[in-house]
């Protein structure tokens, strides 16, 4: 019998189409079906009733999308304002032809919780999604395997996200040790081979326990049982491209709507998350280390430089023949080159950005367009000779500390020198394993390592972090503080040096993060989450005229939109923070909101009328 279908294409922003089928098609089954001359993939979405107009055939295959997938892809069209062709491209299909094997049981010997993670396991057990709040070093890794193994014995499978590639292998690494060959491992950089074989032995049932980065929630995982978010305050959960969604939120609508169980957990949590917990009773708390060693942090009113005071802190930990690790909130030598006679800098022609210097690669680069060129000798606005470097860099500092501290082995983690995965365990490893006395890094370095040897965290710049014009810049900061401090002192004691201006400011919070929280909550503007939703929606052009002109019309567009949702305000327009990027113009309305429901209508009628290129961000992080 003839049936018709709402199909969402695949690797279109097309909406749905409607398709007919001899077949009888489920919802979330995967067809073939004719675009423009060419065949193509798309999701089924719903029946439908006939159209007026004549419709093509689509043809059944053999995957599909279950139940959980559906109701993800239906929240992340919806909420996150995208269609639903482009959210189905998110995801990984089931293959209806794979017959499930019964793997052998793995009994692992977990071992033994404190009081306080006991309590915290027992807690955690009676809530459908909850926030497990655990100091750094505090254990929540043990709690998460005893977790684990619950679903394991109910032949639930699991997933366990973690915000950067570079933390999988640790993690996979811990979990195998436990669980077996039952533990697989999702991101970005395996090869076709590793996510065919991934992708096999999770159909088989081989493989229960994904560790993967945030695609890794859109994997096929039959019975999916629990939902472990990591570190769930890091902004890589966020998507940077379209559809802009947010890993964590996405698990947590999951246990809203299934029988899955989703936990957070972080040292330092993002607010909005503490303060949602705390307002549905799903808050657990877990003080202290897991190994009580004591930790002294000592902070030095300086801007940032190499210090003697920092200088004697490093020497001492390698006469002691232990580790230290250094924060600096920039990649490489991320300085910009400022002139000392009319204040310049070197910009970047296609963007309204200083370039950065990098003194490893002899060039000055844009870190929004990848723009290089020479380093300049004279400044491009005076052409006098007075160009200086403002900023230290982790390339910059590993050369100044080479020279002062000659027997010293010292390594760097950033993204400029970490391309790949492997190059990011081969350090990690040569670290644990005393091959590097010192270890430079930037926020990978605040990632969630295990460093098992450090003795000294020196945490630098952390003043540019407090000002970067964020709303969220005070919670970022304090945040980042806790987390480097946490790196130390896992095994014995340790210290942790801090170089603010800041200091009478951070000295508040260094005993409890929650302390920050509460007090944030007092001080956040209530235009800003977590007491409303943002909307950042971005206009692009050329030419700054063309931009500005789309940006006034939909502001009018708005204006009676927003007399009708009273919930929803416009909280600033004009130009972006960043104004230019690879030449487009770059001009932004931010909303913000009480009501999610009449948002989502404002946006919607925003997007059926507005011209030019514009995109909407929901929940926007860099505001």
């Amino acid at each position: 019998m003839l049936k018709h279908y709402s199909v969402a294409v695949l690797k279109h922003k097309l909406k749905p189409l409607i398709y007919q089928s001899q077949s009888p098609l489920q919802v979330g089954d995967l067809v073939q079906v004719p675009l423009n001359g060419r065949a193509c993939r798309g999701v089924v979405l719903s029946e439908c009733e006939k159209p007026s107009f004549a419709c093509k055939e689509a043809s059944p295959t053999d995957f599909y999308l279950n139940v959980p997938q559906m109701l993800l892809l239906e929240f992340i069209a919806t909420y996150y304002c995208s269609t639903p062709s482009l959210a189905a491209t998110l995801f990984t299909p089931f293959s209806k032809s794979q017959k499930p094997l019964t793997p052998p049981q793995v009994s692992p010997n977990l071992s033994p919780l404190s009081p306080a993670q006991e309590q915290a396991l027992n807690a955690l057990k009676t809530l459908k999604s909850a926030l497990l709040f655990g100091d750094t070093g505090s254990g929540k890794t043990h709690i998460y395997s005893h977790l684990i193994l619950e679903k394991l014995q109910n032949n639930q499978s699991v997933v366990v996200l973690v915000p950067e590639i570079g933390l999988t292998s640790q993690t996979k690494r811990l979990l195998l040790t436990l669980f077996g060959a039952q533990v697989g491992l999702w991101h970005s950089k395996l090869s076709p081979l590793e996510r065919k074989q991934t992708l096999a032995h999770i159909a088989s049932g081989q493989t229960k326990i994904i560790v993967g980065t945030r695609s890794a929630l859109f994997l096929p995982m039959p019975n999916l049982g629990l939902v472990l978010v990591d570190e769930e305050h890091d902004q890589a959960y966020k998507a940077s491209l379209a559809p802009y969604y947010n890993a964590r939120d996405c698990a947590l609508y999951l246990a809203s709507k299934l029988p899955i169980q989703v936990i957070l957990g972080s040292a330092t949590p993002h607010l909005r998350s503490y303060y949602r917990a705390k307002e549905n009773h799903s808050l657990v708390r877990l003080r202290g280390r897991y190994f009580e060693n004591p930790q002294e942090i000592i902070f030095e009113e300086s801007k940032t430089a190499l210090t003697p005071l920092l200088l004697n802190h490093l020497a001492q930990s390698l006469q002691a023949q232990q580790q230290s690790i250094i924060f600096l909130p920039t990649r490489a030598s991320f300085k910009k080159l400022i002139c000392l006679s009319c204040g310049g800098g070197v910009r970047c022609p296609f963007c309204s950005v200083n370039m950065s210097l990098h003194l490893k690669d002899k060039c000055m680069r844009c870190h929004y367009c990848q723009h290089e060129e020479q380093i300049p000798k004279i400044c491009p606005t005076c052409k006098q000779d007075s160009l200086a470097g403002k900023r230290i860099g982790t390339q910059q500092l590993k050369s100044e500390l080479e020279q002062l501290l000659p027997r010293a082995r010292i390594g760097l983690l950033d993204k400029d020198h970490t391309h790949t995965n492997k190059q990011i365990q081969r350090i990690l490893d040569n670290f644990n394993t005393h091959q590097i006395d010192i270890l430079i890094g930037t926020q990978m370095l605040a990632k969630g390592h295990d460093y098992h040897r450090v003795s000294l965290a020196v945490v630098l710049g952390l003043d540019e972090v407090l000002n970067n014009g964020s709303y969220r810049s005070y919670e970022e900061g304090v945040a980042l503080m806790h987390q480097i401090a946490g790196r130390s002192g896992r095994k014995e004691k340790g210290r942790v040096l801090i170089q603010s201006l800041n200091a009478s400011f951070l000295q508040r919070y260094t005993a409890d993060f929650e302390d920050f929280l509460k007090e944030e909550l007092q001080m956040r503007a209530p235009c800003f989450p977590p007491l409303r939703r943002l909307a950042h929606i971005e206009f692009r052009a050329k030419e700054l005229a063309s931009a500005t002109a789309h940006m006034q019309a939909g502001l009018d567009i708005l204006k009676p939109l927003l007399e009708q949702n009273k919930g929803v305000e416009v909280l600033g327009a004009g130009q972006a923070r960043i104004a230019k990027i690879a030449g487009q113009e770059r001009l932004q309305i931010l909303l913000s909101a009480t009501s999610t429901k009449e948002l989502h209508l404002v946006l919607s009628h925003l997007q059926e009328h507005a011209k030019g290129v514009f995109k909407i961000d929901i929940d926007p992080q860099d505001i």
